[in-house]
């Protein structure tokens, strides 16, 4: 199997509107405390997820819920910057999405 070539500038994709990252539901922090702070002061935002040339990335769990209270948990491992995929579970439902 040929290998695939890395794109060779930046690539900006979006998730469909109806997907939300949160926090994770076991109250672990969505990146690790070594990263850098977020760089607004706002309550909204989490540190930044940082990626390097070299492949490696922050240590972070991030949770993505879809509109169906369906989550699924991705874990980033910083040293290599593999993602662990969890299974797609639904949970108790929550507020109307805005």
């Amino acid at each position: 199997m040929p290998l695939r070539r890395a794109p060779s500038g930046p690539v900006e994709e979006a998730l469909p509107s109806a997907v939300r990252f949160e926090e994770p539901g076991n109250g672990e922090n969505l990146v690790d405390a070594a990263a850098p702070a977020a760089a607004s002061e706002d309550a909204d935002w989490s540190a930044p997820l940082l990626f390097f040339p070299s492949g490696r990335t922050s240590n972070a769990r991030i949770q993505l819920r879809g509109r169906r209270d369906y989550v699924i948990q991705l874990s980033l491992r910083g040293v290599t910057g593999a993602v662990t995929i969890g299974k797609v579970e639904q949970v108790e439902q929550r507020e109307e999405w805005p």
